[in-house]
């Protein structure tokens, strides 16, 4: 994957040479720490300017995509083409495989990672063409005639809205997706999957570092003016081990456990960026103000600091125009009216329709049912429909004309029960 992108990344060679002696034949395999550092300045480099690009929607440069599936997870990464002719990362994704989808076919596997990186890249390729390029041939056909496979027709149906071809490329030259596809991260358990849930630098769902928000020089300058930054990071400087912060080029990182035994290195954020971070995290028109646990979500496994979910919680609640637009529409909870025993006969009745149940012969698949609270004896009647007017006709002729006129009737005040026709009897 690094070798992939190695044009864009200044001193490939010098970086990469700790690592190239295990190309070698017969090369015995000793990882040092200058194998560890070059791997970790690599994975740096892949993950920030100016190898990975900023979205431009104004940009008439090509978009492509690259998708890959194994037995594991999928993945895939949207390029633009450069002027030279070059790929230019924009965004990687990958997320691993459930149970249920590793039972999948070989094609349906990398259909799968075509449907779901494209949805997860919505709001970079809705409204403009762009090219997705896979290593499984057969999938090149999916937009242009149908399958006798259903899951394949439903998807491709799904990408109708898009505008796209597909073409194919040996499997040697698709090596990012593929080493995406098969290394994937773990997706939190908390998260919810949405069709507009990206965002230019989420990890939400995607596992894979983004573009950076800020830029490690600017980082690294508020941390040595950050007092408490600042006494960890001449600890670490010194030569005293942390287990739960290390420095890389002069940058404290916070090392964050997840699933598998996994660390996420993120950067500690001095308090004076926090207010930037949450303005692009939730403020920006690609953030999409979203909630409290949805921002949390996205922040989390990129940037850390202490307190984070209660500062998040904070700024979100304080949000002007999420107060000004979200607004709860739902009616106040009513308080309780506990309804009176009845005295006597028709003092209180109940009305309410049962249904719809297997249509009988005569084609009626509703029962009203009008029960005395007090005897519990119950009138009922097989009905086509569950209209106010049957409901109506009902009550009068089989209820009031025979039984007398109840004191109470109790209704779920259902439209069938709040209309005219009600009303009319009633009063």
């Amino acid at each position: 994957m690094a070798q992939f992108y190695r044009r864009f990344i200044k001193d490939f060679a010098s970086i990469a040479a700790p690592l190239n002696v295990f190309k070698t034949k017969n090369a015995k395999f000793e990882w040092t720490n200058e194998c560890q550092k070059s791997f970790d300045t690599l994975k740096q480099k892949l993950s920030q300017y100016p190898l990975l690009a900023f979205y431009n929607d104004k940009s008439k440069l090509k978009l492509k995509i690259n998708t890959d599936a194994s037995n594991m997870g999928i993945g895939g990464v949207l390029h633009q083409v450069t002027s030279d002719g070059h790929l230019q990362p924009i965004q990687y994704l990958s997320r691993s495989l459930s149970k249920r989808e590793q039972k999948y076919s070989v094609i349906e596997k990398e259909c799968l990672a075509m449907v779901w990186c494209i949805t997860k890249l919505r709001p970079y390729l809705y409204g403009r063409e762009f090219t997705l390029i896979t290593d499984h041939h057969p999938l090149c056909w999916l937009n242009k005639q149908s399958s006798k496979n259903g899951r394949l027709d439903r998807w491709s149906l799904q990408l109708q809205e898009y505008s796209f071809d597909i073409k194919h490329t040996p499997g040697s030259s698709n090596c990012v997706a593929d080493c995406l596809s098969r290394y994937p991260l773990q997706q939190p358990d908390n998260v919810v999957e949405e069709q507009l849930e990206v965002m230019h630098g989420q990890i939400n769902n995607i596992s894979t570092a983004i573009t950076s928000t800020f830029d490690s020089t600017k980082i690294q300058e508020q941390q040595q003016r950050d007092k408490r930054i600042k006494q960890l990071y001449d600890q670490l400087a010194s030569g005293k081990q942390h287990q739960s912060y290390t420095l890389e080029n002069g940058i404290v990182y916070k090392n964050l456990h997840r699933t598998n035994h996994m660390i996420l290195k993120v950067p500690y954020v001095p308090t004076s960026m926090i207010e930037q971070l949450l303005q692009a995290y939730h403020n920006s028109p690609t953030a999409g103000h979203l909630g409290i646990n949805k921002t949390w979500n996205k922040i989390r496994d990129r940037y850390f600091w202490p307190g984070m979910y209660n500062k998040i919680k904070q700024y979100v609640l304080s949000c002007t125009k999420c107060r000004q637009f979200k607004v709860d529409r739902t009616k106040p909870t009513g308080k309780l009216q506990p309804i009176e025993p009845p005295t006597g006969i028709l003092n209180l009745m109940g009305l309410d329709f049962i249904g719809p149940v297997p249509s009988s012969s005569n084609g009626n698949k509703y029962i009203l049912v009008c029960t005395d609270y007090l005897s519990r004896y119950a009138i009922t009647q097989a009905t086509a429909n569950c209209t106010a007017e049957t409901a109506a006709k009902f009550l009068v002729e089989k209820v009031i004309l025979q039984y007398g006129v109840p004191k109470q009737l109790l209704t779920d005040r259902g439209t069938h029960f709040m209309s005219n026709v009600f009303e009319a009897i009633a009063s």
